[in-house]
């Protein structure tokens, strides 16, 4: 059926909006690569930046909390 729709009616991709949570358990659980998604403004894109990173030292580091990164004095911890 997805594959009839995107014939149809010529779709290729989708704009969706999705909380940032959801960004990063897709991340964590591999459902999700950032190769397979853009963010449309650079609030977005900061927040997936973020949420990837934290994806990538949470699977680096055994026992890493889950909790986002912060930012002190212009740089990202």
């Amino acid at each position: 059926m997805g594959s009839a729709l995107n014939k149809d009616q010529g779709l290729e991709s989708v704009q969706l909006e999705l909380p940032l949570e959801v960004l990063r358990r897709l991340l964590h659980d591999g459902a999700l690569v950032a190769s397979e998604y853009r963010c449309l403004n650079a609030r977005s894109s900061r927040a997936g930046w973020l949420a990837l990173k934290q994806c990538l030292m949470d699977s680096a580091v055994p026992g890493a909390s889950a909790g986002p990164p912060t930012i002190r004095g212009g740089k990202l911890r």
